[in-house]
């Protein structure tokens, strides 16, 4: 694995090039802040999961909106200590 980057889940066939793209745009969504906290970047073409190096899950939903859920992420990593996040909908995040 290359220094700085996080392991890229995809699927095997159907899908792979998009869910590919959507995993690159939400890793450069994500900025420097937020890109050494994840370990794991999961995308099925529709939806993606970030697993943080916490051991804490990120529900991101799809990659529409991605600047304002990785401004909301920062925000929640940094206030409260959770083991889900799940800002698919970024104005109105959960946290559990």
């Amino acid at each position: 694995l290359p220094d700085g980057l996080p392991v890229v889940s995809l699927p095997a066939e159907e899908g792979r090039a998009e869910a590919a793209a959507d995993a690159l745009a939400v890793w450069n969504a994500l900025g420097k802040v937020l890109q050494p906290q994840v370990a794991l970047v999961s995308a099925d073409g529709k939806t993606l999961t970030l697993s943080l190096t916490n051991g804490a899950t990120v529900k991101w939903g799809t990659n529409e909106d991605s600047a304002l859920k990785a401004k909301v992420l920062e925000v929640l990593v940094a206030q409260r200590g959770a083991s889900v996040y799940d800002v698919s909908a970024p104005a109105h995040p959960v946290t559990s």
